[in-house]
């Protein structure tokens, strides 16, 4: 929006944020629309235009409070699940990444 030189009213801004805030997973991240699947490529642009849309509001949309080690711990539970997927033996992705890298 700011390399458009577009400025949006606040009545504009709040529309904008409560369809963002429809998007959010109350697990973490935002979806391309509301009851979808969230993804990063979504969750990126989401928290991006709360960012451009320059107000408390839309700020305020943004879970800040999804810790680090509840993302990675879902981070690792998916590679855990794509490599039985995949039927690769999980030890031969396991071992050279160290013992530690797949506790919870």
């Amino acid at each position: 929006m700011n390399l458009l030189d577009l400025k949006l009213s606040h009545e504009e801004k709040s529309q904008v944020t409560t369809f963002l805030s429809s998007c959010q997973s109350p697990e973490g991240g935002f979806a391309g629309g509301p009851k979808q699947l969230p993804h990063l490529a979504a969750s990126y642009a989401a928290i991006n235009a709360c960012v451009s849309l320059e107000c408390p509001e839309s700020l305020a949309v943004i879970n800040r409070y999804l810790n680090q080690s509840d993302l990675n711990k879902r981070i690792r539970q998916r590679q855990y699940r794509s490599a039985q997927a995949q039927s690769i033996h999980v030890q031969d992705v396991v071992q050279p990444l160290g013992s530690g890298c797949w506790s919870s």
